[in-house]
C-alpha cells in the first residue's frame, strides 16, 4: 500500500513538471498555447511605433539649384586711354576711323560715336587704345560730309543725316588730350576734329 502511494506521488511530480513549463511560456506570450502562436504573429513585432513629434525633424531639404539658371557673364570694363598712348606723331597725322554713330548734337557740332577700328596703319598702342572707346567728333562748318551713295550733305540736311547715321568713317585727327570734350558723365573722351566724314 504505501509503496503504491509513492508511485503515485512519482507520476504526480512527473505530470506537473511540463505543465507547469507551459503555464510559464504561456504568461511570456511564446508558448504554444499563447494566442500570438495560434495566430502565428510575432509578439514583439506588434508593438506600434511612436510617430516622431513633426517638430523634432532638424533635418532640412537643400534645394537642388536651377541647372538651367547660369549666371549672366560680366562684362569687361573698357580702359580709357592712358596718357602715354599717343605720341606727336600720332596727333600731328591725318586718320581713318571706322565708328558706330550713337547721335549728334547740332548745338555743339559733336557726333557722338563709337570707335570700332583705326586704319591707315596706326600704332598698335593707338589702336588698343581707341577701338571700342567712346568718342567725339568735331564737325566743323569746313568738314566734308558724304552720304552713302557719295552725294556731298550740305545745309540744313547735315544735322538730319548725321543724326540718322549708325555707322561712318571719319577723317581727321585726334586732338591732344587737354582739347578733349567731356562726356554726360562728366569724364574726357577722344575727340577728333573731322575733316571728311562719309555715312554708310
Amino acid at each position: 500500500m504505501t509503496r503504491r502511494i509513492a508511485l503515485l506521488f512519482v507520476l504526480a511530480a512527473a505530470l506537473a513538471a511540463p505543465s507547469a513549463a507551459f503555464a510559464h511560456r504561456d504568461r511570456e506570450g511564446q508558448g504554444f498555447g499563447s494566442p500570438f502562436a495560434a495566430a502565428g504573429v510575432d509578439p514583439e513585432a506588434t508593438q506600434p511605433e511612436v510617430a516622431q513629434p513633426a517638430g523634432d525633424d532638424t533635418t532640412t531639404a537643400t534645394p537642388e539649384p536651377d541647372a538651367t539658371e547660369q549666371p549672366e557673364p560680366e562684362q569687361p570694363k573698357r580702359e580709357r586711354p592712358r596718357r602715354d598712348d599717343f605720341g606727336a606723331s600720332f596727333l600731328r597725322r591725318v586718320w581713318r576711323f571706322n565708328v558706330e554713330a550713337d547721335g549728334y548734337d547740332a548745338s555743339k557740332q559733336v557726333l557722338s560715336a563709337t570707335v570700332v577700328r583705326v586704319l591707315g596703319g596706326a600704332p598698335r598702342r593707338a589702336r588698343r587704345a581707341l577701338v571700342d572707346v567712346s568718342a567725339n567728333v568735331l564737325v566743323t562748318p569746313t568738314t566734308r560730309i558724304v552720304d552713302g551713295d557719295g552725294h556731298r550733305v550740305t545745309g540744313d540736311a547735315i544735322a538730319t543725316a548725321l543724326d540718322d547715321a549708325d555707322l561712318a568713317q571719319v577723317t581727321g585727327k585726334l586732338l591732344p588730350r587737354a582739347s578733349w570734350q567731356t562726356d554726360e558723365d562728366g569724364e574726357s573722351v577722344p575727340t577728333v576734329r573731322a575733316k571728311r566724314i562719309r555715312i554708310r
